[in-house]
């Protein structure tokens, strides 16, 4: 939170609403997995959320990326900021795979 507060300081106001929100909806949408995995009739928006978070979160983290852990190219890499959405998407992927698994597509058993 120290650094979004610095990050408002600085004038960068809108980035920091805008990680901070997307931050919200990544968090919301790995709860929603999690229960999923429980009740499946949760899985579709659960997924649809868990990825809409993921996604947003890799675009927008960039002011609280912190260090970069693997370079992948010069100048980019995996940071400690994109480790975040890491459980989202492997609920994701456990729902998908449930999903799949099912044969009906229903996600139910």
């Amino acid at each position: 939170m120290k650094a979004v507060a610095a990050l408002a300081l600085q004038g960068g106001r809108r980035e920091a609403v805008l990680a901070v929100a997307t931050l919200l909806v990544l968090a919301a949408g790995t709860v929603l997995s999690a229960l999923a995995l429980r009740w499946p009739r949760l899985d579709l928006v659960a997924t649809a959320v868990a990825s809409a978070g993921a996604a947003g979160w890799l675009l927008s983290n960039g002011p609280l990326e912190g260090p970069t852990l693997v370079m992948v190219l010069p100048g980019n890499g995996i940071t400690t900021g994109d480790l975040l959405a890491v459980p989202a998407v492997v609920l994701i992927a456990l729902m998908l795979r449930s999903h799949r698994r099912d044969g009906a597509g229903t996600g139910r058993t």
